[in-house]
């Protein structure tokens, strides 16, 4: 019986510091946290909070123009120095995004947008190019000369998932995937009807939230 309890209480101790040690340099997100001002390449970037500040980009523009981050993003390629000092250069289209007056920004289909809710799941609007087929189109006369389908750009919701770093459409399949990881909020969820959740989608993306706590990196002051 004593080894049994001797195991138990190891396993308890290896699991707090495993747990001390994961949050010891992070900080618990709240509308207070300051996110470090610059372009995020990766979603590695956003976690440890460590962009690359506007001083290490290379480029001919005004760091002090209030528009700057909107003015780098529109060319195809950003320049810049990393931590060795070594120029280096990356696709704007492959950034994760960039962060202006501690506003995130995120890449999607090439434009980026403001992030309106952080949590565990980020919450956000983007445009997105949308393919129509005329011949399925009742207000298309098919009689007419033209081409057999059109584009169109519509205004969406997605959620970017913090643990996966994976954007998603702001759907139900997509909130049912999030919450299968809080069983109580799943089950509530998958109680209800189609058009319960339609209308609830946004309420239990908030509730996860506040069950799911986000840590980041401490900011560099």
């Amino acid at each position: 019986m004593k080894i049994v309890f001797s195991i138990f209480f190891y396993f308890l101790f290896c699991f707090v510091i495993i747990a001390q040690s994961d949050t010891a340099n992070k900080e618990l997100y709240t509308n207070e946290y300051k996110f470090n001002e610059g372009i995020y390449i990766s979603f590695e970037q956003v976690k440890l909070n460590k962009p690359i500040p506007k001083v290490r980009l290379i480029t001919q523009l005004n760091i002090d123009n209030d528009e700057f981050f909107e003015e780098v993003v529109k060319f195809e390629k950003i320049y810049f120095f990393d931590d060795y000092g070594i120029k280096q250069e990356i696709s704007t289209e492959n950034i994760w995004g960039y962060c202006k007056n501690n506003g995130l920004y995120i890449n999607c289909n090439n434009e980026f947008n403001r992030i309106t809710i952080i949590g565990s799941v980020f919450h956000f609007v983007a445009n997105t190019k949308v393919y129509h087929d005329r011949f399925n189109d009742p207000f298309y006369d098919n009689s007419s000369l033209g081409f057999s389908s059109y584009q169109t750009t519509e205004l969406r919701e997605y959620v970017f998932d913090f643990e996966t770093g994976k954007i998603m459409d702001f759907s139900i399949e997509s909130v049912e995937t999030i919450l299968k990881r809080n069983n109580k909020l799943y089950e509530e969820f998958m109680s209800l009807s189609k058009r319960k959740k339609r209308q609830l989608m946004f309420y239990y993306v908030r509730k996860y939230n506040e069950a799911t706590p986000l840590y980041l990196a401490k900011p560099e002051y």
